[in-house]
C-alpha cells in the first residue's frame, strides 16, 4: 500500500473538530491552509500525509468527527513520490513483510466501477460470448481462451460479494441486476447465433452430457477467492478474471447454442453448471472479503451488516449445498 494524501475542505468553524481526529499523527505530516486566493475566507483545507496502513483509520476518524454535516469534502489521493522519506528503515521492512489492503472507500469505488451495468458491459458480454460460441462449435481452444480474456463477468460478481460482506443492499442490488443482465445477454447472444448459423452439435467442446464431478467446483471456488484476495490487496484481478470466465463463459455459450438449436436437455445441463459456478465464485469471494476484515465504518452500520452478510452467506451456502445435491442427483438421470 502506497503513501497517501488526504485533502479535507471544510468550514473554518469545523477545523478544531476535525483536527481532533489527527492528534495521534506526527504534527509535521498534516497542516491547515485557507482555501482560495483571498485571505482569510471561511473555508479551510486540511492536508494529511499518511504512512502506509494509516489511511483507513484516519479516514474513519475524520468522517466520524464530521458526522451529520454536509458542508465538507474529503479526497484520498495517491502519492507518486516524496522527499524526504517519512518511513524509518524498520517501518519499511515491516511494510514489505505485511499484507496491505485497499482502503474500504477505494475498494468499493473500484469494484463498483468494474461492476457497472451499462451498454459497453452488455456489448462486451455479447461479443465475448459470440467468440466463445464460434470457438466451441469449431473445437477451437484458442478462440475460447481469447473470449475469456474479453469477458467482463468478474466485475458484478465481485460487487455482489463485497456488498454482501459490507451489508450494502444498494451495492448488492445493482450487482445482482448487472450479473443477471450480463448472463442473460450471454445466453441470448449464443442462442441467436444458433438460430442464424448451422453448427455441429456433436462438437467435442459442446458436450456437457457427462455427470458433473464434485471436483468441478474447485475452479469457481478457487477463482472467486483469488479474485477477491487480489482485489482487496490492491494487486488487480485481471488474470484471475480469465479463470472466472473459464468457469462461466464456455458453459453459458454452450447452453445458448444448444437451447437455440432445440436441444433443451443438454442446454439445461450446461446452464446448471453455469449456476453452480456463479454460486461458487460469489460465495468464496464473500468469504475472503469477510476474512480480510472488510467492514462498514460506523458501528451502527456494522451491527446491521453482521446480520446482512451472515444472511447472505447462509443463503449462498444453502445454494451451494442445493447445487451439490442436484449434481449428485443429475448423475442418476
Amino acid at each position: 500500500m502506497a503513501t497517501r494524501l488526504i485533502q479535507l475542505v471544510l468550514p473554518k468553524r469545523s477545523v478544531d473538530t476535525a483536527t481532533g481526529a489527527l492528534k495521534d499523527l506526527d504534527a509535521s505530516n498534516w497542516w491547515i491552509t485557507p482555501v482560495g486566493e483571498d485571505e482569510p475566507g471561511d473555508r479551510r483545507q486540511i492536508t494529511v500525509l499518511l504512512k502506509p496502513g494509516e489511511a483507513q483509520g484516519v479516514m474513519d476518524a475524520l468522517q466520524d468527527s464530521l458526522e451529520g454535516r454536509d458542508d465538507w469534502r474529503l479526497l484520498l489521493l495517491p502519492v507518486e513520490a516524496m522527499a524526504p522519506e517519512i518511513l524509518s528503515e524498520e517501518e519499511q521492512e515491516e511494510l514489505q513483510q505485511s499484507d496491505q489492503l485497499h482502503v474500504r472507500e477505494e475498494l468499493v469505488s473500484e469494484v463498483q466501477k468494474n461492476g457497472t451495468l451499462n451498454r459497453n458491459f452488455l456489448l462486451m458480454c455479447a461479443l465475448s460470448t459470440l467468440v466463445a460460441a464460434i470457438g466451441l462449435t469449431l473445437d477451437n481452444v484458442a478462440a475460447v481462451i481469447g473470449a475469456m480474456v474479453l469477458a467482463p463477468l468478474l466485475g458484478p460478481l465481485l460487487a455482489f460479494s463485497l456488498g454482501s460482506a459490507l451489508g450494502a443492499r444498494s451495492l448488492v442490488g445493482h450487482a445482482l441486476m448487472a450479473s443477471l443482465a450480463g448472463l442473460g445477454t450471454c445466453i441470448t447472444a449464443s442462442a441467436a447465433l444458433a438460430l442464424l448459423l448451422p453448427f455441429n452439435e456433436e462438437a467435442r467442446m459442446l458436450d456437457y452430457s457427462d455427470p458433473i464431478p464434485l471436483r468441478a467446483l474447485i475452479l469457481p471456488l478457487g477463482a472467486g477467492a483469488a479474485a477477491a484476495l487480489l482485489t482487496a490487496a490492491n494487486k488487480g484481478a485481471g488474470f484471475v478474471g480469465v479463470a472466472v470466465a473459464a468457469a462461466l463463459l464456455p458453459p453459458i455459450a454452450a447452453a445458448g447454442l444448444l437451447m437455440g438449436a432445440g436441444n433443451w436437455q443438454a442446454g439445461i445441463r450446461a446452464s446448471f453448471l453455469v449456476l453452480t459456478n456463479v454460486v461458487g465464485i460469489t460465495l468464496s469471494a464473500q468469504v475472503v472479503f469477510m476474512a480480510t476484515g472488510i467492514r462498514p465504518r460506523r458501528w451502527s452500520e456494522l451491527k446491521a451488516a453482521e446480520t446482512s452478510r451472515w444472511m447472505h452467506l447462509g443463503a449462498m451456502a444453502a445454494l451451494v449445498l442445493a447445487m451439490m445435491a442436484l449434481v449428485f442427483f443429475s448423475n442418476w438421470v
